[in-house]
C-alpha cells in the first residue's frame, strides 16, 4: 500500500492561496500564537486521524487527539 500512496497535496493546488498572517509578527511570549494541525496515519486497515495543537513560542504540545473517524463530534 505505501507504494500506492498518491500525492494529494500536489494533484490538488487550491485555488487560492491564504497568506501566513504571521509573517511579520514577533512571538515573545508563550500563548501568544498556536498552530494546530490534522494528520493521518496509515494503518494496516483504513486510517487514524491525529489532531495536535502546539504554542508556537515554546514548541509546547498544548493538547492532541487520535481518533478513527472525521465525525464533527471528535
Amino acid at each position: 500500500m505505501r507504494g500506492k500512496l498518491r500525492k494529494f497535496s500536489a494533484e490538488y493546488k487550491a485555488k487560492y492561496i491564504r497568506p501566513y498572517l504571521l509573517r511579520n509578527v514577533a512571538i515573545t511570549r508563550t500563548n501568544q500564537a498556536w498552530s494546530v494541525d490534522i494528520t493521518y496515519i496509515p494503518m494496516q486497515r483504513g486510517f487514524m486521524y491525529c489532531f495536535a495543537v502546539m504554542d508556537i513560542y515554546s514548541r509546547k504540545i498544548l493538547g492532541w487527539s487520535i481518533s478513527n473517524s472525521l465525525e464533527a463530534k471528535w
